[in-house]
């Protein structure tokens, strides 16, 4: 049975799924703090550099830009952790140092 792009490891489709609900909950908690940390500097970059009728559209992209990054990165993070976990626990099942 193939589950993740072609690979029979089922533990990749794990990973991979993991990873996204792991990310999604990180991105619906996270997005306005960080959203609110910049949104002055990302609105007064764009208003200093490209004018003010960017600004004003800015705003409103501004919440999708960081939303989007969020779950970008910490689907990297969790994916990243995970596998790394997945390695220390067959190294120690292996008996590697």
């Amino acid at each position: 049975m193939r589950y993740d792009g072609g690979t029979a490891d089922p533990m990749a489709w794990v990973i991979k799924w993991l990873s996204i609900v792991l990310s999604v909950a990180t991105t619906f908690v996270a997005t306005p703090q960080i959203h609110g940390a910049t949104y002055d500097w990302a609105i007064g970059y764009m208003a200093d550099n490209y004018g003010t009728w960017l600004a004003a559209i800015g705003g409103f992209f501004w919440w999708i830009i960081v939303a989007m990054l969020t779950f970008l990165f910490s689907t990297l993070f969790f994916m990243t952790l995970i596998m790394l976990g997945r390695l220390l626990v067959a190294m120690a099942g292996s008996g590697a140092r």
